[in-house]
């Protein structure tokens, strides 16, 4: 069984192809585009562990130093492929958002905190249960000075979530759980996320039955990975993480268009996929335009069924049959009539026989008298009836 963590976990949730691309065929992505915001959080990241890895040792570094080593890092690592999607900026605009997270850090966290550094970018592995195990990195782990415990993670992101969505992160939990296997005197965890583009913390607790629950869902998950692996089934999801995503050149989702994105003219107007793709959208647009006649046609010789009172109207080489009938329907879902009938039915009894509503027995039953002709005519109120034209076309020999 492999290890796994919560980007692994991730991936499969987010791309089942991507993960087989990247943990089973262990590929290496043609091009692994490193986004603007992936590059400042690393710097950010950097800059504290810096930070505190000199606080470890008595050292407390100045605000002006600590910007200056942002500055310093940025600069070094800065290359000409960090894509910035977002036209309107650029790579200043970053570098001054990067500087401002690190003040307002500085300034409001860093200054009052009196915790105890335990460990920077800690190293966890712990057993989920059923042989699987976990491993991850924490940021910061610190201990407050009333003994709490507390996992820290930084987040530059421009997402604040909810507490309920804190209170639902796998990750951190992940850690608290590693926490208290690896410390016997932590009692008590805190989770706290500093997202310090809004420079702002969010905090959570975990209670040992909200463990228990998490390490069920985990396993669940892990099992659903196994199955996808023996039936080797992982197909490709699309989202917007695509963008980033170094395999798009072998995913079957992608793999034509990045074929075909930068062809000249010519050779792009004879690829083959491009021909059929082409003389498909043009089909079908017809179609589409050719369906709405039909509609427009079908609704004039009903019309003219009804005015001349026939049944068969005669073209040349066909004839046209019309047929008209009452249909009854189910009132539809979430609606206040389906809810009444559905409620009738089960004081009945007869809920689970008429298979959740189903109208051909639900007709059925009312058909056979099962129930008393005061249930059948309050189930008929609430029943909507309409009427239904069948259209159908017959060649004939001239």
């Amino acid at each position: 069984m492999p290890v796994f963590s919560h980007s692994r976990l991730s991936t499969f949730e987010n791309c089942p192809l991507k993960y087989k691309y990247h943990y089973l065929d262990k590929l290496s992505p043609e091009e692994e585009l490193e986004g603007i915001e992936a590059f400042l959080g690393s710097r950010f990241h950097e800059t504290m562990e810096w930070l505190y890895r000199a606080k470890k040792l008595s050292k407390i570094r100045s605000f002006e130093e600590t910007l200056d080593y942002f500055t310093k890092i940025w600069k070094e690592n800065w290359h000409e492929g960090v894509q910035i999607v977002k036209k309107d900026f650029d790579a200043r605009d970053y570098f001054n958002h990067g500087r401002k997270m690190v003040e307002n850090y500085y300034d409001r966290v860093f200054v009052n905190d009196d915790s105890t550094t335990i460990a920077l970018e800690k190293l966890v592995l712990f057993d989920l249960g059923e042989g699987v195990k976990v491993r991850g990195f924490i940021d910061r782990l610190s201990q407050a000075k009333d003994g709490v415990y507390e996992v820290r993670d930084y987040k530059t992101s421009g997402y604040l979530p909810t507490q309920k969505e804190a209170d639902e992160d796998r990750q951190l939990a992940f850690y608290q759980i590693a926490v208290q296997n690896d410390y016997k005197d932590a009692k008590k965890v805190k989770l706290v996320w500093h997202y310090v583009a809004f420079d702002k913390d969010v905090q959570s607790t975990r209670k040992r039955a909200e463990l228990r629950q998490l390490k069920a869902a985990t396993l669940a998950l892990v099992k659903k990975i196994s199955k996808a692996e023996e039936k080797s089934v992982f197909p490709a999801k699309k989202s917007a993480l695509c963008d980033w995503c170094g395999f798009r050149n072998i995913c079957p989702a992608w793999k034509h268009l990045i074929k075909v994105e930068f062809m000249p003219e010519n050779q792009f107007a004879q690829d083959n996929g491009v021909q059929l793709a082409t003389k498909y959208a043009e089909l079908y647009s017809k179609q589409k335009e050719l369906q709405e006649k039909l509609e427009e046609l079908k609704q004039a010789i009903e019309a003219y069924a009804k005015k001349e009172g026939v049944e068969v109207i005669v073209g040349k080489d066909c004839r046209i049959s019309v047929k008209t009938t009452e249909a009854t329907r189910i009132p539809p879902k979430n609606s206040v009539q389906r809810q009444e009938l559905e409620e009738l039915v089960k004081k009945t009894g007869k809920w689970l026989q008429l298979s959740d509503l189903s109208p051909s027995l639900l007709k059925q039953a009312l058909e056979s008298g099962v129930f008393g002709d005061k249930t059948a005519q309050a189930i008929q109120k609430l029943m909507q009836t309409t009427q239904q034209t069948t259209i159908r076309l017959t060649k004939t020999e001239e």
